[in-house]
């Protein structure tokens, strides 16, 4: 297939060197399997406005490179896959991401839930070959997998509605103290700065833990009122969001689309499926589900009772962005970090990873 190139549809908005606003804006240029993906950092505050003005779902944009360009990358995209087969999936994988993450019959913790069935379905297919298929030469076990994985990812594409994937977790409940913990923990990972310093201590603050605490303590009545906040601030009601309804078009001050449209965005600059081509697709959903909280984290706190919700989130946004691209351009293992402490505290598995989103 053509190796193209890969843009948000406002990337020409807001890269015109013409408008003097653009001067800032930076964005990541990222070789994957089968593109070469421009992405909007979000440690840019005119990014960040761009995506809490953009209502609707984010859509991209496919261009062919000149044929000069594409012998220059194509075969950077194509030695991944050699080196590591299950690659061939992930433009699949991908499309299929984006597409349960941007399904708003369902709030955006039922659609991590989706995700997170997904990504646990695949993981198992592809242990299972390992086991089961084992004694077939590996070019047939990879056929083998390869059929398996696209069609599962077809059915659930092709599949009328989701209730089945949500009904599979309905046993699943919230623990809030769970939740504010990953979520306190992974903000202490950001790069230090005078932003991240000033969004640690209001977070930290607000949730009522000093920030150089060892450990936190789960109060019920202040933790649970910071989560109602944020889930009537940023809360998506699908009743609420159809074409005829009189809610949806009076809703000058809707925020439901905010974290939808920010974590699609890490989705991108992150490479998900694979963040880390060295961990498993499971555990790179482990780490998407722990910095989605942690983003939920973050903002509920900063914002809760607060007197200017727009610029508050702003301001969370491109620092928390700000600090995760410093570490990351230093080349600091973030993701295994991560993966690692997750894998010490034995919270591992789907049902853990369900109550993190949910909570």
């Amino acid at each position: 297939m053509p190796y193209p190139i890969i843009t948000p549809m406002f990337f020409q908005e807001l890269t015109d060197p013409g408008n003097s606003e653009n001067a800032d804006v930076s964005y990541l240029m990222l070789t994957t399997p089968y593109a070469v993906e421009y992405i909007f950092t979000l440690e840019n505050e005119r990014v960040v406005r761009r995506l809490m003005e953009q209502k609707d779902i984010l859509a991209y944009r496919i261009v062919s490179m000149k044929p000069e360009i594409e012998a220059e990358y194509a075969p950077k995209g194509e030695k991944l896959v050699k080196d590591r087969p299950i690659l061939k999936h992930y433009w699949g994988i991908k499309t299929l991401t984006m597409n349960l993450l941007q399904d708003r019959r369902y709030s955006l913790e039922q659609r991590m839930l989706m995700v997170n069935y997904v990504y646990r379905t695949i993981q198992a297919m592809i242990d299972k070959s390992d086991e089961v298929d084992k004694e077939l030469p590996a070019e047939d076990k990879q056929r083998r997998l390869d059929g398996a994985i696209a069609a599962f990812g077809q059915s659930i594409l092709n599949a009328k509605d989701h209730n089945d994937i949500i009904k599979y977790f309905e046993e699943v409940r919230p623990n809030y103290a769970y939740s504010f913990q990953d979520g306190l923990s992974f903000l202490r990972i950001l790069r230090d700065s005078e932003d991240v310093t000033k969004l640690r201590t209001i977070v930290y603050n607000k949730a009522g833990v000093p920030v150089d605490a060892d450990s936190f303590k789960y109060e019920t009545e202040k933790h649970t009122a910071i989560k109602e906040a944020y889930r009537e601030m940023f809360g998506w009601r699908p009743e609420e969001h159809n074409e005829n309804s009189e809610a949806t078009a009076n809703a000058e001050f809707d925020r439901s689309h905010y974290m939808e449209q920010i974590l699609v965005n890490y989705v991108w600059s992150y490479c998900f499926p694979y963040a880390d081509l060295g961990l498993d697709l499971w555990e790179n959903f482990m780490f998407l589900n722990t910095l989605y909280n942690a983003l939920k984290i973050t903002v509920g706190c900063y914002l809760y009772e607060s007197k200017t919700p727009d610029e508050d989130f702003v301001f969370v946004i491109k620092t928390f962005d700000k600090g995760l691209q410093e570490l990351r351009e230093r080349k600091f293992p973030i993701t295994r970090l991560i993966i690692d402490s997750i894998k010490k505290a034995g919270l591992t598995n789907n049902g853990d990873m369900a109550i993190l989103s949910i909570s």
